[in-house]
């Protein structure tokens, strides 16, 4: 009995962890700033972007986080299963749809799309 009371425990951590960085950077991707965090890299990025990014690499994690709690807390044996169902599934859910954004589809802003000049030695003197 107290194993389970363990791993229900840590379930529930973890679940609830990830839940808060989810709903961090859905508001991150939503509401954030449109400038590039690296701008001397090859391929600049923005902080929405980066979101976007971290959103697609937390979709799996987070679909076992949610299964280990909808098992764990025995919400299949309860009276409600449809309403819990979709309360602990719904951070699953805003986690599918934002990493599926078509992020790379939306028009950059003007600063990524100037190329870089060249200034030569010559040019300077």
């Amino acid at each position: 009995m107290n194993g389970t009371k363990t791993v229900r425990l840590i379930s529930n951590t973890i679940y609830a962890i990830g839940s808060a960085v989810a709903l961090t950077l859905s508001i991150i991707s939503l509401f954030g700033p449109n400038e590039a965090v690296f701008p001397m890299t090859m391929i600049p990025f923005a902080y929405k972007e980066l979101a976007f990014i971290w959103l697609a690499f937390g979709t799996v994690p987070m679909l076992l986080a949610s299964m280990a709690v909808y098992k764990f807390n025995d919400m299949k044996n309860s009276a409600h299963k449809k309403r819990y169902f979709i309360f602990i599934f719904l951070p699953e859910t805003v986690l599918l749809s934002q990493s599926h954004f078509p992020a790379a589809a939306k028009k950059l802003p003007i600063h990524y799309t100037q190329k870089r000049q060249r200034v030569s030695s010559t040019a300077i003197s």
